[in-house]
């Protein structure tokens, strides 16, 4: 199962860098994981509308929470997100 995300913005919260975007395709579930530039990033939590939730689907906006950084440069990019058994190997920066 994989989602795509495209990101709109990218905020700091609590000394984490948090994206948001809406979910494009599929599923997006807390532990899901993508390759962003040379680093696996793991979702650790997921808020729509203030709220903590263990999925979203396309259409919904969401705030994710990852257990790396995802830089600016990435905002009006889709990012798919896998999950795990299925994510592939990092690749080139974009």
């Amino acid at each position: 199962m994989k989602a795509t995300i495209l990101i709109q913005s990218v905020f700091k919260v609590a000394g984490n860098v948090v994206p948001m975007g809406i979910v494009k395709e599929g599923i997006l579930k807390v532990g899901m994981k993508s390759s962003i530039g040379k680093s696996i990033v793991t979702v650790k939590a997921i808020e729509m509308n203030r709220a903590k939730v263990q999925q979203a689907t396309a259409g919904n906006m969401v705030l994710i929470f990852l257990d790396g950084d995802v830089l600016m440069k990435y905002v009006g990019q889709e990012i798919t997100f896998f999950e795990e058994k299925t994510a592939p190997a990092p690749t080139k920066t974009l």
